[in-house]
Protein backbone atom coordinates (compact mmCIF):
# COMPACT_ATOMS: atom_id res chain seq x y z
CA UNK A 1 0.00 0.00 0.00
CA UNK A 2 1.43 3.37 -1.22
CA UNK A 3 0.78 6.66 1.03
CA UNK A 4 -0.39 9.70 -1.49
CA UNK A 5 -1.26 12.19 1.52
CA UNK A 6 -0.78 13.26 5.23
CA UNK A 7 -4.37 12.67 5.58
CA UNK A 8 -3.65 8.99 4.75
CA UNK A 9 -1.71 8.31 7.63
CA UNK A 10 -4.29 9.61 9.85
CA UNK A 11 -6.88 7.82 8.60
CA UNK A 12 -4.83 4.45 9.15
CA UNK A 13 -3.50 5.38 12.48
CA UNK A 14 0.31 5.05 11.34
CA UNK A 15 2.93 6.46 12.93
CA UNK A 16 4.67 8.55 11.51
CA UNK A 17 8.55 7.50 12.49
CA UNK A 18 10.88 10.46 10.55
CA UNK A 19 10.73 13.88 10.15
CA UNK A 20 10.79 13.25 6.44
CA UNK A 21 7.86 12.07 6.07
CA UNK A 22 6.33 15.47 6.97
CA UNK A 23 8.82 17.58 5.01
CA UNK A 24 7.69 15.15 1.73
CA UNK A 25 4.03 16.03 2.40
CA UNK A 26 4.06 19.85 3.97
CA UNK A 27 6.97 20.87 2.12
CA UNK A 28 9.78 22.81 3.27
CA UNK A 29 9.25 25.88 5.25
CA UNK A 30 11.94 29.01 5.67
CA UNK A 31 12.15 31.67 7.51
CA UNK A 32 13.34 35.48 6.00
CA UNK A 33 14.45 37.84 7.68
CA UNK A 34 15.30 42.01 7.60
CA UNK A 35 18.08 43.49 10.14
CA UNK A 36 18.67 46.88 10.00
CA UNK A 37 21.86 48.35 11.68
CA UNK A 38 22.37 52.46 12.35
CA UNK A 39 24.06 54.72 14.52
CA UNK A 40 21.53 57.82 14.11
CA UNK A 41 24.24 59.86 12.68
CA UNK A 42 24.68 59.59 9.10
CA UNK A 43 25.15 55.70 8.94
CA UNK A 44 22.96 52.61 8.13
CA UNK A 45 22.66 49.37 6.47
CA UNK A 46 20.05 46.77 5.70
CA UNK A 47 20.53 43.36 4.92
CA UNK A 48 17.84 39.89 4.35
CA UNK A 49 18.36 36.61 4.38
CA UNK A 50 16.32 33.75 3.76
CA UNK A 51 16.89 30.10 5.30
CA UNK A 52 15.31 26.88 6.49
CA UNK A 53 16.38 27.74 9.91
CA UNK A 54 14.92 30.68 11.92
CA UNK A 55 18.66 30.95 13.83
CA UNK A 56 20.71 30.67 10.73
CA UNK A 57 18.61 33.54 8.63
CA UNK A 58 19.10 36.04 11.81
CA UNK A 59 22.70 35.43 12.01
CA UNK A 60 23.66 35.49 8.25
CA UNK A 61 21.21 38.77 7.36
CA UNK A 62 23.24 40.02 10.69
CA UNK A 63 26.73 39.37 8.33
CA UNK A 64 25.22 40.41 5.37
CA UNK A 65 24.19 44.26 6.84
CA UNK A 66 27.18 44.30 8.34
CA UNK A 67 29.03 44.56 5.03
CA UNK A 68 26.28 46.57 3.57
CA UNK A 69 26.62 49.74 5.70
CA UNK A 70 26.25 53.23 3.53
CA UNK A 71 27.10 56.76 4.80
CA UNK A 72 23.74 59.10 5.02
CA UNK A 73 23.87 62.70 3.07
CA UNK A 74 21.63 65.21 5.14
CA UNK A 75 20.97 68.82 3.87
CA UNK A 76 18.94 71.54 4.66
CA UNK A 77 15.48 72.92 3.58
CA UNK A 78 15.97 77.18 3.57
CA UNK A 79 18.67 78.30 5.32
CA UNK A 80 21.88 76.72 6.24
CA UNK A 81 21.23 77.78 10.12
CA UNK A 82 22.41 74.71 12.59
CA UNK A 83 22.88 70.72 11.98
CA UNK A 84 21.93 69.41 8.30
CA UNK A 85 18.46 67.60 9.28
CA UNK A 86 16.71 66.58 6.23
CA UNK A 87 17.90 64.81 2.70
CA UNK A 88 20.08 67.03 0.34
CA UNK A 89 17.32 66.71 -2.48
CA UNK A 90 14.49 64.34 -3.93
CA UNK A 91 15.96 60.89 -4.40
CA UNK A 92 14.24 57.89 -5.79
CA UNK A 93 14.96 54.15 -4.89
CA UNK A 94 12.73 51.28 -6.09
CA UNK A 95 13.29 47.33 -5.74
CA UNK A 96 9.99 45.33 -7.87
CA UNK A 97 7.11 47.57 -7.64
CA UNK A 98 7.85 49.79 -5.31
CA UNK A 99 8.86 53.52 -6.09
CA UNK A 100 9.56 55.00 -2.85
CA UNK A 101 10.80 59.43 -2.73
CA UNK A 102 12.14 61.00 -0.72
CA UNK A 103 11.56 64.84 -0.61
CA UNK A 104 13.13 67.95 1.79
CA UNK A 105 11.10 69.28 4.56
CA UNK A 106 11.55 72.63 6.49
CA UNK A 107 13.06 72.20 9.87
CA UNK A 108 10.40 70.96 12.82
CA UNK A 109 8.46 68.95 10.05
CA UNK A 110 8.97 65.50 11.40
CA UNK A 111 8.87 62.54 9.15
CA UNK A 112 6.03 62.38 7.16
CA UNK A 113 6.02 58.74 6.34
CA UNK A 114 4.80 55.13 6.78
CA UNK A 115 6.33 53.51 9.86
CA UNK A 116 8.63 51.32 7.45
CA UNK A 117 10.23 54.24 5.97
CA UNK A 118 9.99 56.27 9.09
CA UNK A 119 12.16 53.73 10.98
CA UNK A 120 14.69 53.95 8.49
CA UNK A 121 14.56 57.61 8.29
CA UNK A 122 15.08 57.69 11.79
CA UNK A 123 17.84 55.50 12.27
CA UNK A 124 19.80 57.07 9.29
CA UNK A 125 19.90 60.13 11.56
CA UNK A 126 17.53 62.26 8.88
CA UNK A 127 14.88 64.70 11.47
CA UNK A 128 12.46 66.19 9.11
CA UNK A 129 11.65 64.27 5.49
CA UNK A 130 8.20 64.28 3.37
CA UNK A 131 8.01 60.29 1.40
CA UNK A 132 5.70 59.63 -1.07
CA UNK A 133 5.43 55.54 -2.18
CA UNK A 134 3.38 53.76 -5.38
CA UNK A 135 3.59 49.95 -5.59
CA UNK A 136 2.55 47.24 -3.39
CA UNK A 137 4.09 48.70 -0.27
CA UNK A 138 2.03 45.78 1.56
CA UNK A 139 5.30 43.97 0.47
CA UNK A 140 7.52 44.87 3.94
CA UNK A 141 10.30 43.47 2.00
CA UNK A 142 10.46 45.26 -1.57
CA UNK A 143 9.27 48.59 0.54
CA UNK A 144 12.44 48.42 2.95
CA UNK A 145 14.40 47.79 0.22
CA UNK A 146 13.14 50.60 -2.16
CA UNK A 147 13.55 53.24 0.98
CA UNK A 148 17.28 51.55 1.53
CA UNK A 149 17.93 52.43 -2.16
CA UNK A 150 16.53 55.57 -1.85
CA UNK A 151 18.83 56.61 1.40
CA UNK A 152 21.76 55.00 -0.44
CA UNK A 153 21.29 57.93 -3.42
CA UNK A 154 22.00 60.85 -1.75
Amino acid sequence: MKIESLEEIYLFSLPIEESEIIDFFLGLTRSKAFVAIRDYNGHVGLGGKCSKEVATTIREAIILVKLSIVPVRRGYWGNKIGKPHTVPCKVTGHCGSVLVWLIPAPRGTGIVSAPVPKRLLLMAGTDDCYTSARGCTATLGNFTKATFDAISKT
